[in-house]
C-alpha cells in the first residue's frame, strides 16, 4: 500500500479575550498593548487545544496636578493573561500533521474608570496541518443488513474507466481508500451471490459511499 495523500490545510479560529488592570492615582491616557508570550498545543480526541499565555501592558502619563512634583512623568503596568480555546480539525489524526499554529492579536476597546482599566480584545489562530484524503464506506446485505465480508471494491477514474485502486471488505463490510488524489471517481462492488452495484464518489478531502447489494434472483 502506497502511502497516505495529504493535502495541506489552513484552519483559523477567533475569540475575544477580557482582563483589567488596576493602577495608581493620577494616571492620564493609558494605552494598551498585547503580545502573545507563549503558546502550547495539544491535541485531543476529536480537536486540537491551545493554551494561550498574552502579556498586557499598560502605558500612561501621570497627572502632576494630582501627585507630587516628583513623582515619575509616566508608568508601565503589565499583566499576564491565560485563555484557551479548542479547534477542530477535519481529517488529522497524528500530532506530527500540524505544521505551524500562527496567531493575531489585537487589542479592540479600553474603558479607563477610576483606578481600573478594562480592556476587550481578539485573537485569531491559524493552524496549518496535512489533512488525509479517504474514501471510505459500508457494503451491507438488502433487507437482512447484513455486512458483506470479503466484497471487492474498485475505485475507477470516471472518466476513463481506469482502475486506480481495489481493495475487500472486513468483516463488518467496511472499507476504506487514504492512497488516492482527490478527484472524483466510480466506485464499483463485485461480491459472490450479489449483483455488482456502483456508485460515484466525489472526493476532495473526505467521501462515504456506502452500498447495499442485492442477491440475484
Amino acid at each position: 500500500m502506497t502511502d497516505a495523500k495529504k493535502i495541506r490545510q489552513e484552519i483559523k479560529k477567533r475569540f475575544n479575550w477580557y482582563s483589567s488592570i488596576f493602577l495608581p492615582e493620577g494616571i492620564v491616557e493609558p494605552h494598551v498593548y498585547a503580545r502573545v508570550q507563549s503558546l502550547r498545543s495539544q491535541l485531543l480526541e476529536t480537536s486540537l487545544r491551545v493554551d494561550v499565555n498574552l502579556r498586557l501592558f499598560v502605558v500612561a502619563s501621570i497627572d502632576q496636578d494630582i501627585v507630587s512634583e516628583n513623582a515619575k512623568p509616566g508608568t508601565r503596568k503589565t499583566k499576564d493573561v491565560e485563555t484557551t480555546s479548542f479547534i477542530k480539525l477535519p481529517n488529522m489524526d497524528k500530532s506530527r500533521s500540524i505544521k505551524s499554529i500562527r496567531h493575531e492579536v489585537e487589542v479592540k476597546k479600553v474603558s479607563y474608570r477610576g483606578d481600573r482599566v478594562s480592556i476587550i480584545g481578539s485573537m485569531i489562530l491559524i493552524v496549518s496541518y496535512l489533512s488525509t484524503v479517504m474514501l471510505d464506506g459500508t457494503v451491507i446485505e438488502f433487507l437482512k443488513g447484513n455486512p458483506v465480508k470479503g466484497a471487492k471494491v474498485e475505485v475507477k477514474d470516471i472518466d476513463t474507466n481506469e482502475l486506480v485502486a481495489t481493495t475487500s471488505t472486513g468483516a463488518n463490510g467496511d472499507y476504506a481508500f487514504s492512497e488516492l488524489n482527490p478527484g472524483t471517481y466510480l466506485v464499483e462492488v463485485i461480491a459472490d451471490d450479489f449483483q455488482i452495484e456502483k456508485s460515484v464518489a466525489v472526493v476532495m478531502l473526505k467521501d462515504k459511499v456506502d452500498f447495499t447489494l442485492h442477491k440475484y434472483v
